[in-house]
Order: C-alpha cells, then structure tokens, then sequence
C-alpha cells in the first residue's frame, strides 16, 4: 500500500473515472459554495472527514466549458507549486467562485 503523497491521482479515483475529475472535484472543494454546504449543512462542527466529501452533491450545474476551465486552473497551479513557484491563491479562488 502506498503512502498518499505517492499515489497517483488514478489511485484516488473509482475504475473507469477520468483523472480529470480529480481536478474539477478539488477546484469544487476549493470553492466557498462547497464549504458552505460543509460547514452549514453536512457538517457543522466544522469537524470534516473524507464521508463528508462524498456527500457532497456533484456540480452538474457547471458546463463542460467551465468544467474544463477548473480542471486547467487547478492543473496549472499545482504544475507552478511543484516547480516553486509562486501561485496567486486570491486569483485561484475568485476564478474557482466565479465559475460555482
């Protein structure tokens, strides 16, 4: 068994999901719509586990256009950090809460 930082993205996903999803499903957690369904709703001590992540509804309501713009923020800013270099989170959050 492999320790979480060495798994592959695939690893994290169920057989047959494409690696992409990983991606759009951080950009969603990485939005204040989601924490506030976290926060107000599924959990409200503020004390969250994977399950909660799970439960989370999908956001179907974003289209494919948007989808793949959060699947590229959150692709090229985690390509910057493993590089070392700089990534402006205001920036991430303000185009990740645009989008949801």
């Amino acid at each position: 068994s492999h320790s979480f930082p060495t798994r592959r993205s695939s690893d994290l996903l169920k057989d047959g999901i494409d690696e992409s999803e990983l991606y759009f499903i951080i950009g969603w957690c990485m939005s204040d719509k989601c924490k506030k369904i976290l926060n107000d709703i599924i959990r409200p001590t503020k004390n969250i586990l994977i399950k909660d992540i799970e439960n989370l509804p999908y956001p179907n309501w974003v289209d494919d256009n948007n989808k793949n713009d959060v699947i590229n923020i959150i692709k090229d800013n985690i390509s910057l950090k493993m590089r070392n270099e700089n990534i402006d989170l205001n920036s991430i959050y303000y185009k990740i809460n645009s989008i949801f």
